[in-house]
């Protein structure tokens, strides 16, 4: 099976869906299992990247663990 680049408008409240609809311009991808919420986020500016690592950490108490040069991946526990 291949992989399947989707967009769904969400529109209830959510910590996720309010996160994004403040950044709209980054791309965040978002996976879970019943022990933690990982954030991958990846602006289109670089120099954005560490204001977005802040913001997921003030959020969803987060903790950044790994970023490249241009996106970061993020967890949190629930």
């Amino acid at each position: 099976m291949g992989f399947l680049d989707a967009r769904v408008p969400a529109q209830h409240p959510y910590p996720f869906c309010d996160f994004s609809a403040a950044f709209p311009d980054v791309e965040i991808v978002q996976w879970c299992n019943r022990a933690s919420e990982v954030l991958q986020i990846s602006p289109p500016r670089t120099s954005m990247l560490p204001m977005l690592v802040e913001a997921v950490r003030m959020r969803f108490q987060a903790r950044e663990i790994h970023r490249d040069g241009t996106s970061a991946l993020t967890i949190s526990r629930p």
